[in-house]
């Protein structure tokens, strides 16, 4: 048996090793890598697992161990894939886990895309489905809760500043269920086709992570917002010198209000899970 422990995570990500059925040698590198992750001494970590990976391929634990050490080296798109295998893969209470942290992946990306709203907008909704998948699989996380009322916050403040017009049905009823986060975090084959609308969160298809937080997420497909072929075209207008400064300056302002929010908002601390437990 392999003990799991939980470690001190500055945004509140869980360290989880479960016992599995396993040969000595996978139960050794997963202990091996538990001591390297504890260390910060992270590459190595990522070897050992990938080792252990490789003598239990199906191994929930062993992914969502993973993920961990993606995320710590910022290779969100490598973490997000491990935790979605380990959802797969893992039992009610490393699924629980496994939401949890994608939700913490989103909410971070939703604060690093606050430059490109509709981005930004993305990232909030399906962290708010991760985390409320963890509580449906887990009613009495609270760490999940209260991140999940941070996320809920968030969102209220970009809507206020006019982000979007309406809130979206997905979100305003709060209704979720086990697997929806992973729905509208499911991979679109053709970017170039992607919905860039803000329908129904299961009808929503999104685009994989994009690696490295901060790095804008793809563009929907122009034709999506094109005008019927029945209706001409407005014709182009000039306009004046002071227009075109009155312009300018409004799209300074609004750039240094995202920027001054998503600053504040980085300030504010996600729940942290506290330290090491023994199961």
């Amino acid at each position: 048996m392999i003990a799991i422990s939980r470690a001190f995570l500055p945004i509140g990500l869980v360290f989880f090793l479960s016992a599995f059925i396993g040969g000595d040698s996978a139960h050794q590198l997963v202990e091996e890598g538990n001591t390297f992750y504890v260390e910060g001494r992270y590459q190595d970590a990522l070897a050992a697992y990938g080792r252990a990976e490789l003598a239990e391929p199906k191994s929930g634990e062993v992914q969502y161990n993973l993920g961990n050490v993606y995320f710590k080296q910022f290779e969100l798109a490598r973490a997000t894939e491990s935790y979605k295998r380990a959802l797969l893969l893992g039992d009610t209470q490393l699924q629980t886990l496994a939401a949890y942290n994608l939700g913490n992946i989103r909410y971070q990306q939703s604060l690093n895309a606050m430059r490109t709203f509709k981005d930004a907008m993305r990232h909030i909704k399906i962290s708010i489905r991760y985390y409320r998948e963890s509580l449906l699989l887990d009613p009495n996380f609270s760490d999940a809760r209260y991140n999940l009322e941070l996320a809920y916050r968030l969102l209220g403040e970009l809507e206020q500043q006019g982000i979007v017009l309406q809130r979206s049905p997905e979100i305003s009823d709060r209704q979720s269920s086990v697997g929806q986060g992973r729905q509208m975090d499911m991979e679109t084959p053709n970017p170039s086709t992607s919905d860039t609308s803000d329908g129904e969160g299961t009808n929503e298809q999104i685009d994989e992570m994009n690696g490295q937080a901060g790095e804008k997420a793809p563009q929907g497909s122009p034709a999506s917002n094109s005008k019927s072929e029945s209706q001409p075209a407005a014709s182009p207008r000039s306009i004046s010198a002071e227009e075109a400064a009155q312009m300018a300056e409004l799209v300074r302002d609004k750039a240094l209000a995202a920027e001054s929010q998503r600053q504040q908002w980085k300030r504010a601390r996600m729940r942290d899970t506290g330290e090491a437990k023994t199961w």
